[in-house]
């Protein structure tokens, strides 16, 4: 495993800490702030985001789940 580390000016390693990515993150940060500020000036008739998260439809965004993509316009037509 890759470390980063920052010297100090007498050599020493300062910090070392192996570079380690958090799946949950990528798995669950569905805050969608931006698409919510884009609802909220334009009013568009869907907002839809796609996710590895399950099937999820709310007030004003349907969030449709990575495997169902292919039935998109099914979902958005009910």
């Amino acid at each position: 495993m890759k470390t980063y580390h920052k010297k100090t000016r007498n050599g020493k390693i300062w910090g070392t800490l192996p570079k380690i990515w958090d799946k949950s993150k990528i798995w669950e940060n569905l805050k969608a702030k931006s698409l919510k500020a884009f609802c909220d000036k334009y009013k568009p008739k869907y907002a839809v985001r796609t996710s590895m998260s399950d099937f999820r439809q709310q007030d004003w965004m349907t969030n449709i789940p990575l495997y169902n993509i292919d039935k998109i316009s099914e979902i958005l037509d009910e």
